[in-house]
C-alpha cells in the first residue's frame, strides 16, 4: 500500500437493549437528526445541488467538530427495522469521504445495535485524531440509546424522544395570551388539553414544528379522534397553526406545506426526488399543526438529511447502480403497497394477505417499475424482491404503503371530522380543483312522509320537531368522528372514514329518534337511512366540501330502499369484516334482498338492519 494513501478507519460500537424489539429500536436508532444533536455534533446547513433519475445529491457545510466540513450527501439506503447506511463524499474538511449506519440484530428477547462508522482522513497524519473522534461520536450514540431503553423498560413500554433539549421560552407576552386562549380548549377535553398544554410549554422545539395529532395520542395513550378534536380547537384558537403537507408518494417527506385547503393542487411536485405526481386525499395530504409564533416562537434546525425514521410508511430505500441486480427481503403485514422508482409516478401496486412468501422479480426501467403487471396479490407475508435496474445512470427505488402512514392524520379522515367542518367551514379547495379519494362512506338519510306531516302539524310544531331531529342526527355522526357533509330540504347526506363507523352513527340515529317518539309522543318521525362505501371526488361546491361521482349517486338511491326505522346498506359495507361483527349483535335484527336502484343498471344485493324486538319494546317503538 502507499504510505502516502491513508487508510480507511473503520469503527463499530454496540449495545445489546434487552426487552426491546427491533421495531422499538429502529425509533430511536433511525432517528438520525434527533441522535446526531444527542451526540453532540454541529448543525448543518443543506443545499440541492443534483439530481439524477431521483439520486438527490446536497450539499452539506457543518461549522464546528475538526474545523468544520462541506460534503456532498446522497439518499439514505434502509431497510426497515434492520439496516440503515449513508455515504458521504467530502469535499471541504479533514476527511476525504464518511459511511454511517446502523444494524439492528435480533436476539431472543433482546435486539443488538451496532453502530457503523468508516472515514477516510485527508493526510494519515490525522488519523488518531479522526478515530479518537469518530470513537466519542459512536459512544454518545450507544450511551443514548441504552438509556432509552432503561427509560422504556422502566415505564414499561413508553417511547421517550431520542432528544430532548431544554425548550426555547414562550414569546414575550405570551402566557396571559395562552391561558385566555386555552380555556376554550380544556372545555373540549380538560384532560388531552392538559397534556396538550405541557406539550406546548416543554416540548423539544423541533417537535413543535410540525406536530402530528395521531403520533401525540398514541403517545399519551389517549383516543386518537379526541387528540384531533383538541388540536383543531386549538388551531381555531390560534394557538396552533394548521398545515395541509402534500407528500411525496416516494419519500414521503412533505413538497409542499399550505396553510389553507384552497392553496392545495392535484399536481404534486418533489424537487428532492425531481417527481411530479398526483395528489389525493388518501395517499398524499396530512394534516399537521405547529405551535403559533406569538405563543412560542420556534426556528428549524437540521442535524441530518433524509433519518429513515422520519420517512413513515417507507419500508426500504435502495440506491442501485447501473446493471444492477439486488435482492431485498422485508415482512410485510397485510395491506397495500407501492413499489416505486423516485423520479416516475409510475409504480407497481401490491396486495398483501395471508400467509406464506413470495418472490417478486422487478425490472426499473423507462417505463418505472415494472414486473410485466400494473398491479399484484401476494399471498404471504414474507417477500423478496428481486430488483433489477435496466437504467443507464443509479437509481433509487422505495416501497411504501399505498396510503400515508397509519399515525397520519390524512386529509380524507381530517375533512371528514365535525368539528373540521364547524371550525373550518370556509377551507375549501379552490374552485375547478378536484382530488381523488380512495374510499368513503357515505350515509344519506331522509324523512319519511315529511309533507303530510307538515300540513297535519302545522309549519311551526314540525319545524321544532325537524330542527332536533337533525340534532340527534348530528350528533351520532360526530360521536363516531363523521362529518355532515350538506342538508337537503329535511335530509342530511354525511361521511365517515370507514364503513363500521357508518353503521354504529345509523344504528344510533335509529335508536335516538325511537326515544325522542317514545319522550315526546306526536308528531312521530320516522327516517329512512342509506349507506355505500366507494371512491369519489372531492370538490368546492357552494363553497363547501362536498363529494361527487358514482359512489355519491349509488349512495343516494340506497336511502331510498329504507322503509324507515331501518338501515339499509350496500353489499360492500355489509362484507366489511367491523361491520360483520357488529351485525352479529343481539340489538339488530338482519336481512337480506335483492332489487334495483333507479337509474343504476343490474341487479343490487342489499342487507336491511332493523332495530331488534326487544330493543323496539326498550325504546318504546314496539
Amino acid at each position: 500500500m502507499n504510505a502516502r494513501v491513508p487508510a480507511s478507519l473503520h469503527l463499530t460500537q454496540e449495545v445489546e437493549l434487552p426487552g426491546v424489539s427491533r421495531e422499538q429500536a429502529w425509533e430511536w436508532v433511525a432517528d438520525t437528526d434527533s441522535l446526531n444533536q444527542a451526540s453532540g455534533l454541529p448543525s448543518v446547513d443543506v443545499k440541492v445541488i443534483g439530481n439524477a433519475l431521483g439520486n438527490t445529491t446536497s450539499l452539506v457545510t457543518q461549522q464546528g467538530g475538526l474545523l468544520g466540513m462541506t460534503w456532498e450527501e446522497g439518499p439514505f439506503e434502509f431497510i426497515r427495522p434492520a439496516t440503515y447506511r449513508v455515504r458521504r463524499k467530502v469535499v471541504k474538511g479533514p476527511l476525504t469521504s464518511i459511511v454511517f449506519g446502523a444494524d439492528l440484530i435480533e436476539k431472543p428477547g433482546a435486539t443488538v445495535v451496532r453502530f457503523v462508522l468508516e472515514m477516510t482522513p485527508r493526510i494519515a497524519i490525522l488519523a488518531p485524531l479522526v478515530r479518537m473522534g469518530g470513537m466519542k461520536q459512536l459512544r454518545a450514540m450507544m450511551s443514548r440509546v441504552h438509556d432509552l431503553a432503561e427509560k422504556h423498560r422502566a415505564s414499561q413500554g413508553s417511547m421517550a424522544a431520542v432528544w430532548s433539549p431544554p425548550p426555547s421560552p414562550l414569546g414575550y407576552g405570551a402566557e396571559p395570551l395562552l391561558q385566555e386562549r386555552m380555556l376554550r380548549v380544556k372545555r373540549i377535553n380538560p384532560r388531552i388539553a392538559a397534556l396538550f398544554e405541557k406539550h406546548l410549554r416543554e416540548g423539544p422545539d423541533y417537535e413543535l414544528l410540525r406536530i402530528r395529532p395521531f403520533e401525540l395520542a398514541d403517545r399519551w395513550g389517549e383516543p386518537r379522534i379526541e387528540t384531533l378534536r383538541v388540536l383543531l380547537h386549538a388551531a381555531h384558537a390560534e394557538i396552533l397553526n394548521l398545515s395541509w403537507d402534500i407528500l411525496c408518494p416516494h419519500c414521503r417527506v412533505p413538497s409542499f406545506r399550505g396553510s389553507k385547503l384552497e392553496e392545495l393542487s392535484s399536481d404534486g411536485n418533489c424537487d428532492a426526488c425531481d417527481l411530479s405526481y398526483t395528489a389525493d386525499f388518501d395517499a398524499a395530504v396530512e394534516v399537521t399543526f405547529s405551535v403559533h409564533p406569538l405563543i412560542r416562537p420556534v426556528e428549524p434546525v437540521k442535524f441530518c438529511l433524509g433519518a429513515p425514521q422520519k420517512r413513515k410508511g417507507v419500508l426500504f430505500q435502495q440506491v442501485l447502480n447501473p446493471s444492477e441486480t439486488r435482492s431485498v427481503s422485508v415482512s410485510l403485514p397485510a395491506g397495500n403497497y407501492v413499489l416505486v422508482r423516485a423520479d416516475s409516478e409510475k409504480r407497481l401496486s401490491l396486495q398483501v394477505a395471508g400467509d406464506g412468501g413470495q418472490k417478486i422479480a422487478a425490472t426499473i426501467g423507462k417505463n418505472g417499475v415494472t414486473t410485466g403487471e400494473s398491479s399484484m396479490t401476494i399471498i404471504g407475508q414474507d417477500v423478496e424482491f428481486v430488483m433489477e435496474n435496466k437504467l443507464d445512470g443509479p437509481v433509487r427505488v422505495a416501497l411504501a404503503l399505498a396510503t400515508v402512514s397509519h399515525d397520519a392524520a390524512s386529509a380524507s379522515i381530517v375533512t371528514t371530522f365535525q368539528d373540521f367542518r364547524d371550525l373550518f367551514s370556509s377551507q375549501v379547495l379552490m374552485p375547478g380543483v378536484q382530488m381523488s379519494r380512495a374510499s368513503v362512506t357515505l350515509l344519506f338519510t331522509d324523512l319519511k312522509g315529511s309533507t303530510s306531516l307538515y300540513q297535519k302539524h302545522g309549519d311551526n310544531e314540525m319545524y321544532a320537531r325537524v330542527r332536533d331531529h337533525f340534532a340527534v342526527l348530528t350528533g351520532a355522526v360526530s360521536a363516531e368522528g363523521g362529518g355532515v357533509v350538506k342538508t337537503i330540504g329535511d335530509a342530511v347526506m354525511a361521511s365517515f372514514t370507514t364503513p363500521a363507523a357508518g353503521v354504529r352513527a345509523a344504528i344510533a340515529m335509529q335508536k335516538a329518534i325511537a326515544k325522542m317518539n317514545a319522550e315526546r309522543g306526536t308528531p312521530e318521525l320516522t327516517v329512512k337511512v342509506g349507506l355505500h362505501a366507494g371512491p369519489c371526488l372531492v370538490v368546492n361546491a357552494n363553497d363547501r366540501l362536498d363529494y361527487f361521482g358514482n359512489t355519491v349517486n349509488q349512495s343516494a338511491r340506497i336511502e331510498g330502499q329504507s322503509k324507515g326505522g331501518d338501515v339499509v346498506i350496500t353489499e360492500v359495507i355489509a362484507k366489511d369484516p367491523e361491520v360483520a361483527a357488529l351485525l352479529q349483535s343481539n340489538d339488530v335484527a338482519v336481512s337480506q334482498f335483492e332489487t334495483q336502484l333507479k337509474g343504476l343498471t343490474g341487479n343490487f344485493q342489499l342487507t336491511r338492519i332493523e332495530l331488534s324486538p326487544a330493543k323496539a319494546a326498550a325504546t318504546g317503538t314496539g
